[in-house]
């Protein structure tokens, strides 16, 4: 490994001891994927400065362990380093990946407490991480209060609007921030501009966006501008014209161009075209489970059970593991995580009763589960879901028991929602009165009075 190369040479010239250079090395293992080495400089340092601590701190945020991350945060408060700026915005970042709101309001009051609220990068993070917590109306607020702005700030609140499903009120901020505040777009806030349309069903909008972003700004579409593209048209099924898109599109066509098509294809079962971009896909991101899922789930929904498993088995030979689900609920500060199979909550009893209560309850408002795509699957997770013990509706079993009538549920999960959970859970807003707010891997869902805010378009 060329970074263990640059790591002996330091060595044997002698200049390891440098704060600089230890700060470096505990930045470069990390991207290298070894937060073991990272971690092992990082304890043969004794006098941390913050530079380091954040570069460890920030190691484990991109490696996908936002938990760890925050508990080193916490063990830096207590010592005599200071956390500064870029340390705090790093955590911030953090627990926005976390999705704990209790955790993001505590890095709040510790911003506001040690001078650092009015930072604009820090505002601009605390916002981004209300959105992605759940609490859009916290975000709202610190953008409303704000006394300066620049671009970045924009285009978190624009972000959130769009993973948030208001679509409408994304565009009526972005045409106040072009008329009123004498800002240029960048291309930044075009993602965003065009992940609400796509989002909303703003096809129409989405598409004339596209062109002005070229036209009067010299945007240049980049391939994740082409893929937010592909993914409006996609979405809203015309999978002919997204198709059209990539093939005609100047840049070469990359992976993530693909995935929202095949997506869309199992959204609409156009099966026929969805084989097409999955063999592309099973070619050039042959490690990418969630490509197999997709067109095995494609295959299942209009009843192709042995293309399904063919597909399974592909992904298993290619020595792949599907992903395992997980929803988590934040009750008075703490996280309870539910996986698939998982019985050990100490409330397990408990949880399952109330299940057994809403779904009785479910059936006689007119509820009817979608069983036909998991009724001939034989994994546990599925045999699981066929019986309506989703992880989702574990999290909100726990919260219904656990909170006072009336408030509000948040809920995390790491897999997009299913049809049936999601007709699922507007019933059970309905008869709870209960405002649930579910955050899946690709956006937010508001389920309120027996309706989604994403009008089932996600």
């Amino acid at each position: 490994m060329l970074g263990a190369s640059v790591h002996a040479l330091i060595l044997k010239t002698g200049c390891h001891h440098h704060n600089s250079v230890q700060s470096s090395l505990v930045n470069m293992y990390p991207k290298c994927r070894d937060l073991v080495s990272a971690r092992r400089i990082f304890h043969l340092v004794k006098d941390k400065s913050a530079l380091l601590w954040t570069s460890l701190i920030s190691g484990y945020a991109q490696l996908g362990n936002p938990s760890e991350a925050v508990n080193l945060f916490k063990h830096m408060t207590r010592t005599s380093t200071r956390p500064n700026e870029i340390t705090l915005v790093t955590v911030i970042s953090a627990c926005a990946d976390l999705g704990s709101l209790a955790l993001g309001e505590e890095l709040e009051e510790y911003s506001t407490l040690n001078g650092l609220w009015s930072n604009l990068r820090i505002q601009t993070s605390l916002i981004h991480m209300y959105c992605k917590c759940g609490s859009f109306e916290r975000a709202k607020g610190i953008f409303d209060s704000a006394s300066g702005r620049d671009l970045a700030m924009w285009s978190s609140v624009i972000n959130g609007y769009a993973i948030h499903g208001m679509g409408e009120e994304a565009l009526a901020l972005f045409h106040h921030l072009q008329t009123n505040e004498g800002y240029r777009p960048d291309a930044v806030v075009y993602m965003g501009v065009l992940s609400a349309c796509s989002h909303s069903g703003l096809v129409e909008d989405g598409l004339k966006h596209f062109q002005i972003m070229q036209r009067e700004y010299g945007i240049k579409p980049s391939t994740e501008h082409y893929s937010a593209l592909v993914d409006l048209l996609g979405r809203a099924g015309y999978l002919d014209l997204a198709l059209k898109i990539i093939q005609v599109m100047p840049v070469q066509a990359q992976t993530q161009v693909w995935v929202p098509l095949l997506s869309a294809c199992r959204t609409h079962r156009n099966v026929q075209l969805g084989e097409l971009v999955a063999k592309r896909l099973f070619d050039v991101a042959s490690q990418n489970t969630n490509n197999y899922i997709l067109m095995s789930n494609m295959y299942a929904s209009v009843g192709k059970w042995k293309q399904a498993a063919m597909v399974r088995s592909l992904m298993e030979g290619r020595g792949l593991v599907k992903e395992p689900g997980w929803s988590q609920i934040e009750v008075d500060g703490l996280l309870h995580v539910f996986l698939v199979g998982d019985r050990s909550h100490d409330r397990l009893v408990e949880i399952y009763k109330k299940l057994e209560e809403l779904n009785t309850k479910l059936k006689e408002i007119g509820y009817v589960a979608e069983t036909q795509m998991v009724i001939h699957d034989l994994e546990k997770e599925d045999k699981e879901e066929a019986l309506g013990v989703h992880r989702e509706r574990l999290s909100v079993a726990f919260g219904l028991l656990s909170t006072e009538p009336g408030s509000t549920l948040r809920i995390m999960k790491n897999l997009r929602t299913c049809t049936d959970c999601h007709t699922a859970l507007k019933f059970i807003s309905k008869i709870t009165c209960r405002h649930l707010i579910v955050r899946d891997g690709n956006r937010f869902h508001h389920f309120q009075a027996g309706s989604c805010s994403c009008k089932d378009f996600w």
